[in-house]
């Protein structure tokens, strides 16, 4: 689901009607700012959100504990780093993963490729959201 063109404001209910109308259990969030502040009240009691990132470079409000506690949901940060800190923490997942793309059952979403004398426009496009997947540089071109 894209969520990047709608102003924050809005996402909550985009998240529930998405949901079947029911707000929502999990949102797994990596933008910040508005958009996490909209996750979070879009979650249901026990939900959980799971943030992993700050793209817009800013992150969301401040919790308030008793604001969590009301609805008993909760608030937790990932940081990939630190499942390699963890010897055998990933190695299944991975070895999974490299399973699926080896039997080509999992294939990437490949969303352009530049020149690599193009990276400065590349990493524009990237933050402008002009892009979708990964991109490619070209070492050749």
């Amino acid at each position: 689901m894209a969520i990047d063109a709608d102003p924050a404001d809005t996402l909550a209910e985009r998240l529930i009607e998405a949901n079947g109308g029911k707000r929502v259990d999990i949102v797994l969030e990596m933008t910040g700012a508005g958009v996490f502040d909209a996750s979070l009240s879009a979650l249901d009691s026990f939900g959980r959100l799971v943030a992993y990132g700050a793209a817009s470079r800013t992150t969301g409000s401040p919790v308030a504990p008793n604001k969590l506690m009301a609805h008993s949901k909760s608030v937790i940060g990932f940081w990939l780093q630190d499942c390699f800190r963890r010897p055998g923490m990933m190695s299944d997942a991975m070895n999974e993963l490299f399973g699926l793309v080896a039997t080509n059952k999992l294939k990437p979403l490949l969303g352009g490729d530049y020149a690599l004398t193009d990276v400065a426009q590349a990493h524009i496009d990237i933050r402008s959201r002009k892009t979708v997947g990964k991109l490619v540089l070209d070492p050749g071109k």
